[in-house]
């Protein structure tokens, strides 16, 4: 998932020791005209500038149920935020895109199905992202494996008025 417009609307300002004044927001869009996407109420300080916990929520649903059936997992120790620019969440062991930075695995034995995250603003935040799966054929003839890629991009909604 990727935030691109974070990078232009709020800023670490590194010069200031107490980590609860490093933020710098500018005005984008210009002021009165819209809400701010990113603001003090969303976001808050670690190694770079993140969504603040608890302001995403995550719901999952197994492939074989309808749609009224998702659940959320609610793991104590997850945090689902995006940190800098872009953040990765996994499902399993295996990481496809073999990202080191902002990985974020997701417990809980989810395997298949599909998954919502969405956000406690009601102006919403500007996200973009796809999904990306990895098949490995290590028998396709005798000395032959094949490697596939699948992505897809995520459903987009807008804010509800």
């Amino acid at each position: 998932m990727a935030t691109p417009t974070k990078r232009y609307s709020v800023g670490k300002d590194y010069s200031q020791p107490d980590p609860a004044d490093q933020r710098v927001y500018s005005v984008v869009p210009p002021l009165r005209t819209t809400l701010q996407y990113f603001h003090s109420g969303n976001t808050e300080v670690g190694q770079s500038i993140c969504s603040m916990h608890g302001t995403w929520d995550l719901w999952m649903a197994d492939r074989e149920a309808t749609v009224t059936a998702r659940y959320n997992p609610n793991f104590p120790n997850e945090k689902y935020e995006s940190c800098g620019a872009v953040s990765v969440f996994a499902f399993s062991d295996s990481y496809v895109l073999s990202s080191e930075v902002n990985r974020r695995r997701l417990s809980g034995g989810f395997r298949e199905g599909w998954a919502g995250l969405t956000t406690s603003d009601s102006n919403g935040i500007p996200i973009i992202g796809a999904s990306f799966i990895k098949l490995t054929n290590p028998g396709v003839a005798p000395g032959v494996a094949g490697n596939y890629g699948l992505s897809f991009p995520h459903i987009r909604r807008l804010p509800v008025k």
